[in-house]
């Protein structure tokens, strides 16, 4: 199976990042108060992932000053 680098991010929206673009430049203690319908996947800066590819998951990046980067499926 492919990496979430391999699948276009504006091809796949399965769950639900698309809504939550807000979330960008936020910081990271957001997510404390959040709840999501979907596996969650908190990417802190740095940190090796599994290349595995999951449409459902939806991953939130945080970047090396404790905020939000990216948010994506995958």
């Amino acid at each position: 199976m492919g990496s979430a680098a391999c699948v276009p991010e504006t091809q796949s929206n399965s769950c639900g990042a698309t809504g939550l673009g807000t979330l960008i430049g936020q910081d990271r203690t957001v997510l404390h108060t959040m709840k999501f319908a979907t596996p969650l996947r908190v990417v802190e800066f740095g940190q090796p992932i599994t290349m595995d590819f999951n449409p459902e998951r939806l991953n939130i990046d945080i970047d090396q000053n404790g905020l939000i980067s990216r948010v994506w499926c995958g």
